[in-house]
């Protein structure tokens, strides 16, 4: 007589599950994890949630922070030239709130190729100083080229911070819903490696639905933005996991681009070996872990599928 197989159901799964268990309850397998959000350690059918990740950008950017004082111009200038050709693709300046003229985003960016990198511009006094000297690049920026706040030629600067991370992601959803604006978005990350990832790709699931109901094509560059309150100045060659592991699950997270900082930048005086071991942490996940080559690794794992989803409809209930 043959034997007959039968697929298990849930309802199997919890019975098999918990036969092992012997007096303890299934339910203490739950996980709770950040905001409250638990997840049962089992298989389940996932909801009807559509999850579609794929990258804002056919590339990754990796981003280095660089302050300009009105002094150091040249000097600044041809650190900025030094770290694009040893792998950095995106340029955060900070102008300080000085005056800068025409002249002096000459020097500050001289020979700096804009068209083929992404570059914010933070502390800026005089924007059209700054619109004037990007005058001549504009017919080969796109709207992703360049962003600073208070100008509608270009991108805007947003930040999500992790502290009250649902509601200032369902802040900017419903302000992309109802006055979209082409936006670099920086989602800081917590060190919780499998929170990060979800999150992130949660957050990149609901701007992909909220984009699809918007007139106008609005682009947008989703980028990943370590913690500093996790990193030590005392011992610099432990911070290399961490921002290795943070690094990971803002790519695994469907980042468009990452700023890993140096671990001491807090301190305003980060120095060449912290700035360069943030620098390949980066060049090394692309090269020898390939993590630029696909959309979504994380894409058919159950639990991160499951934790995105829940984490998502936390959000989608913060949006106006």
């Amino acid at each position: 007589m043959p034997i007959e197989l039968k697929k298990p159901g849930q309802a199997d799964l919890e019975i098999s599950i918990q036969s092992e268990l012997k007096d303890k309850s299934i339910d203490s397998l739950i996980l709770a994890k950040q905001k409250g959000i638990r997840l049962k350690p089992i298989y389940a059918k996932l909801e009807n949630f559509p999850i579609q990740l794929s990258p804002f950008l056919p590339y990754r950017v990796n981003f280095e922070y660089f302050l300009c004082p009105l002094t150091h111009l040249e000097e600044i200038n041809q650190t900025i030239l030094r770290e694009l050709e040893n792998g950095a693709s995106g340029l955060i300046i900070d102008l300080n709130n000085d005056e800068h003229r025409v002249s002096d985003f000459q020097r500050l960016l001289k020979d700096v190729l804009l068209e083929f990198i992404h570059i914010e511009f933070l502390n800026l006094k005089s924007i059209s100083e700054l619109n004037s000297f990007l005058a001549e690049y504009l017919k080969p920026l796109s709207d992703l080229s360049i962003a600073f706040n208070g100008a509608d030629k270009f991108a805007q600067i947003v930040r999500i911070p992790e502290d009250d991370f649902m509601a200032e992601a369902g802040r900017f959803l419903s302000s992309v819903s109802t006055d979209p604006k082409s936006s670099f978005v920086h989602i800081e990350l917590s060190g919780d490696y499998f929170w990060d990832i979800a999150k992130m790709r949660a957050f990149k699931s609901l701007l992909n639905g909220v984009k699809k109901t918007t007139i106008r094509d609005i682009n947008y560059l989703i980028i990943g933005e370590t913690p500093l309150r996790n990193k030590s100045g005392e011992n610099p060659e432990n911070n290399l996991l961490k921002l290795t592991t943070e690094a990971m699950s803002a790519l695994l997270g469907v980042a468009d681009g990452i700023w890993i900082k140096p671990f001491d930048f807090e301190l305003d005086r980060f120095n060449q070996f912290s700035q360069r071991m943030s620098r390949n942490v980066y060049n090394l996940l692309m090269e020898e872990s390939h993590l630029n080559l696909v959309d979504d690794p994380a894409k058919g794992s159950f639990f991160l599928e499951k934790y995105t989803e829940q984490i998502a409809r936390e959000i989608y209930k913060c949006i106006d």
